[in-house]
């Protein structure tokens, strides 16, 4: 089966963010934890989609929280493509 997930930190899984395109979609600002971010250490991300015209480039963007009373100092901004991936290489 696959599942839409992306990948922050080259050296581990993939991080799972939803099942389908569909659940993507309802997710859309939600921020998510995820591994740490490759370009600062930043484990926030927020899930945004890049629109043109009706179609989607979905991506997690490294960022803080502004819930969240633990928030990274300085986050990056890194850009991580949220993509299709076998459930067996992903991290849930």
């Amino acid at each position: 089966m696959s599942v839409r997930a992306f990948q922050p930190r080259k050296y581990d899984p993939p991080k799972f963010v939803a099942e389908d395109l569909d659940g993507l979609e309802e997710r859309e600002g939600e921020y998510i934890g995820g591994g740490q971010c490759d370009g600062c250490g930043s484990a926030v991300f927020q899930i945004r989609a890049r629109r043109i015209d009706n179609w989607a480039q979905w991506e997690a963007v490294c960022c803080n929280d502004p819930d969240d009373e633990f928030q990274h100092p300085d986050p990056c901004g890194a850009i991580y493509p949220i993509t299709v991936w076998d459930d067996d290489l992903v991290e849930f």
